[in-house]
């Protein structure tokens, strides 16, 4: 059986124009851009809706909650990329389990087992196992 998942991690902040992340490397696939495989920077900061998956993530990334003057550090185990994800204010309207305005404290920062399709996922034979650990600590 091919598995694919993510852990998602709503993580609350005290303003995403005074946010920044490191650590999630350049290269992304955009959800987006019909998937498109991007090059981006090492410091993100956002201004607009965000669905991407970092494929080469380091092992530690960092939210820096500069709002609240804090780091916000993320370290996965079990991954091969990891989701970053924030819908912005259309897309925050349009949920019902988000206030209109909800875009502006939270930021998702998901480990993920990610592939191209199920084909590509990874594979458990009888008897194995596969653990996706989320570490997350405040600096």
């Amino acid at each position: 059986m091919a598995l694919l998942w993510s852990l998602h991690t709503y993580l609350n902040l005290g303003d995403i124009h005074q946010m920044e992340v490191t650590g999630m490397g350049t290269t992304y696939i955009d959800s987006l851009l019909d998937s498109k495989l991007c090059e981006g920077q090492e410091v993100l900061t956002l201004t607009d809706t965000i669905d991407r998956v970092y494929t080469a993530p380091e092992s530690e990334i960092v939210l820096h909650d500069n709002a609240w003057n804090r780091k916000l550090s993320v370290k996965n185990e079990g991954a091969n990329s990891a989701v970053l994800w924030n819908p912005w204010k259309s897309g925050a309207e349009s949920m019902g389990d988000m206030n209109n305005d909800g875009y502006l404290s939270m930021f998702c920062i998901e480990s993920t087992l990610h592939a191209n399709s199920l084909e590509e996922g990874k594979e458990l034979a009888p008897g194995e196992s596969h653990q996706l650990i989320t570490h997350i600590a405040a600096k």
